[in-house]
């Protein structure tokens, strides 16, 4: 006791120290035997029938918004019912006294170009028309309808001070020059600021002037408008096998333009300047904008355990179970390793909290995310909505992904994260040893998470929630067993082919680490600059 009291008043450089070696101290043994019985719980049996359930050939790779995937996520649920976590109705009763579980709905839209989309230079009766997909796109986050009006050029010099007088009522053409030295470094992001700061100069539209691959950004990307590395990957064996179609590319493309649009702005479009260059000042330009939204609604389910003394402060774990659906030759993609894997590993955690919850101090929150395959648009429908869900107050600490977490053999566990987060990485080592896993413990190799993850690229699967959290400014690990990423949407992923040892081995861990975030057993373990500190 008094060891503990003195560990308390100790100076902060020497705590995490001290924090590391505490399953071995004094201070941990009032918890350490209910945590203990709790990893027990966690058998390769059970990891081996979630797997198989989840992979099976019934789910039809439970592609998203599909009724397999439906199926799957009533799967997720009834697990969790026969752990005694109650389903409620309401968001705000998900971190409640008991352990509960809360139905996550988000919509997920896909913008396609219309016949209204067009572009002409008129001079008296004669128009030029731009050819839509060659020589010009409309951005996605423009508004459409119908504008016509008289051009303005912006200097090559840049962009003046007050911009009013010159665009006010104007179509306003920005040449390369301009729009390359904004800041931002995604075109995406600058072109998006720009289109913002001509509407509220009053312009009427704007055309962003450059090069072909101008019209090949994520922004104004369409299923019928592909790039041509987009249009390639669709038609490849790989495309194929991987069921990598056209819609599926541009909703991971849009995705990624909307996560620097936060709204519609004026009608916009980007254009080739050889187009554009023959337009002079005042000449005459109509530009049309046709998008048409279809909106797709999926679920993720939350499953809350609440902390007490700090229960605004959550720890988050993750993983997806959405997957690719069948490909064109009528294989069924299960998707036992990406990622039943990390679903089943994730449902043993669910399955062993409720246990540990008493003790706990920062609240838990478990997500099993849909439509993470298509752009993370889960993940991130879940970053935003968690504050209307659960309250203003509340932050997110850190999160925790899993994701693919039971081939390989025994070759390292990868943390994606573990470079950028060193101290979070750490407490994962501190756990990674036969008397925590009541196993043989993992090798565990750090990684670099980067935020720059090309996620309409087919083979770019290790893409996970931590980047999303990470993007958010939010401590972040991704656990991957480092098989080739490109593998992950093959028929051939089945699980005889996953480790059911190796995945309980992972959901100890996890299960270990996030307790250990949630409870002040170990406070020194998050650092002074982490979220709700």
């Amino acid at each position: 006791m008094m060891a503990c009291a003195i560990r308390a008043r100790l100076h902060p450089g020497f705590r995490l120290a001290l924090a590391l070696t505490a399953v071995a101290s004094g201070c941990s043994r009032p918890r350490e035997e209910p945590v203990t019985t709790a990893v027990r719980a966690i058998t390769a049996d059970a990891i081996g029938r979630h797997g198989r359930a989840l992979s099976g050939e019934e789910l039809a790779g439970r592609y998203y918004a599909s009724p397999e995937a439906d199926s799957a996520a009533g799967y997720i649920l009834s697990q969790l019912r026969s752990a005694d976590v109650q389903l409620v109705q309401r968001a705000e009763n998900l971190l409640g006294r008991h352990p509960a579980c809360f139905a996550h709905h988000f919509s997920v839209t896909l913008h396609r170009v219309t016949p209204q989309s067009r572009l002409a230079a008129v001079s008296g009766r004669n128009e030029r028309v731009a050819l839509l997909g060659y020589e010009f796109m409309p951005l996605v986050f423009a508004r459409s309808g119908d504008v016509d009006g008289t051009v303005t050029w912006i200097p090559r010099t840049g962009l003046p001070g007050d911009l009013g007088p010159r665009v006010r009522d104007r179509i306003v053409i920005v040449p390369p020059d301009v729009w390359r030295t904004t800041e931002g470094t995604a075109i995406e992001a600058r072109l998006y600021r720009l289109a913002r700061r001509f509407e509220e100069q009053g312009a009427r539209a704007v055309l962003f002037a450059g090069d072909p691959d101008l019209l090949y950004s994520a922004a104004s990307t369409y299923p019928s408008t592909l790039t041509p590395e987009l249009r390639s990957a669709v038609h490849s064996a790989r495309g194929t096998l991987t069921n990598f179609h056209a819609d599926r590319a541009s909703l991971s493309a849009q995705a990624e333009a909307w996560r620097h649009a936060p709204q519609a702005t004026l009608p916009a479009a980007v254009v080739r300047s050889t187009w554009a260059s023959r337009l002079q000042e005042g000449d005459t330009v109509r530009l049309g904008i046709g998008l048409a939204p279809e909106v797709s609604l999926g679920q993720s389910i939350l499953v809350g355990f609440r902390g007490h003394s700090r229960p605004e402060q959550i720890v988050v774990l993750t993983a997806h179970y959405d997957h690719t659906g069948i490909n064109a030759e009528g294989d069924v993609l299960n998707g036992a390793d990406d990622n039943a894997s990390g679903v089943a590993a994730l449902l043993e955690v669910a399955r062993a909290l409720p246990q540990v919850a008493p003790t706990l101090e920062r609240s838990i929150v478990l997500a099993f995310l849909s439509g993470e395959r298509t752009g993370l648009q889960g993940s991130e429908a879940l970053i935003a909505d968690l504050p209307r869900l659960l309250g203003p107050e509340v932050r997110v600490v850190t999160s925790l992904s899993l994701r693919a977490v039971g081939r390989n053999a025994a070759r390292p566990l990868l943390l994606f994260g573990g470079h950028e987060n060193p101290w979070l990485a750490t407490v994962f080592d501190a756990y990674n040893n036969r008397e925590a896993l009541l196993g043989p413990p993992l090798e565990l190799q750090r990684e670099t998470a980067s935020t720059d993850a090309k996620f309409a690229d087919a083979g770019q699967a290790r893409a996970s929630a931590h980047l999303a959290f990470q993007r958010a400014g939010i401590p972040s690990l991704l656990l991957n067993d480092g098989l080739d990423a490109t593998l992950y949407g093959q028929p051939d992923d089945d699980w005889k082919y996953v480790d059911a040892d190796k995945v309980m081995r992972v959901a100890r861990l996890a299960f270990r680490a996030a307790y250990d975030l949630a409870t002040e057993l170990r406070p020194a373990a998050l650092p002074a600059s982490a979220p709700g500190r």
